[in-house]
């Protein structure tokens, strides 16, 4: 009998301590959730790490990691919110045992919080003809101006005009089977 598979939930952090990670590394742990927990991080102070690996976080670094100044990671571009895709797919492109992993949860950490345990929320709610599930920020492109700077800054006046209608969905907050997730990683890298 193979081992059972579990959900995984990643975060991706940048400078970020202890305290601006707290509530939502301590509700995942509230909700019952018993999958693996993964953070990739890019700056992060040596207390904040041991505290993780306390509570049995998967720490993977894209830079150095020192034990006394924890993890350093030179940022080449300031594409950081496009860059995470590309770690997150680099992650779930080389597990070791991928077979393992069931469905992905991608969050933001400072801003999300585990209300309930994931793992049975999407098995309650998860269509079985879906492959991925996206949070919606209930607001178009043109009616919010994050989104609409993003869209300008990356694809140009062109495509924001053309979707400048259309709604913007979440970043932080992505779900669904582990090969299509990994791949729209890529595709947004």
């Amino acid at each position: 009998m193979g081992q059972e598979l579990k959900d995984v939930i990643i975060g991706v952090v940048d400078n970020y301590n202890w305290d601006k990670i707290k509530y939502w590394a301590n509700s995942i742990n509230a909700s019952g959730f018993t999958g693996h927990k993964a953070l990739i991080v890019y700056n992060m102070d040596a207390d904040t790490v041991n505290k993780l690996e306390q509570e049995q976080f998967i720490l993977i670094g894209a830079g150095v990691y020192d034990k006394e100044k924890g993890f350093n990671y030179p940022h080449p571009s300031d594409r950081i919110m496009v860059d995470r895709f590309f770690h997150i797919y680099n992650f779930l492109e080389l597990l070791a045992n991928p077979e393992e992993v069931n469905r992905v949860i991608i969050t933001d950490v400072r801003d999300v919080v585990f209300q309930d345990n994931p793992t049975e929320w999407l098995n309650d709610n998860f269509l079985n003809n879906c492959d991925i599930l996206v949070g919606s920020e209930n607001m178009t492109y043109g009616a919010e101006p994050w989104g609409k700077n993003n869209m300008q800054k990356a694809f140009g006046p062109l495509f924001l005009d053309k979707l400048k209608d259309s709604p913007i969905f979440c970043a932080g907050v992505i779900a669904g089977d582990m090969a299509s997730v990994r791949d729209l990683c890529m595709n947004i890298w």
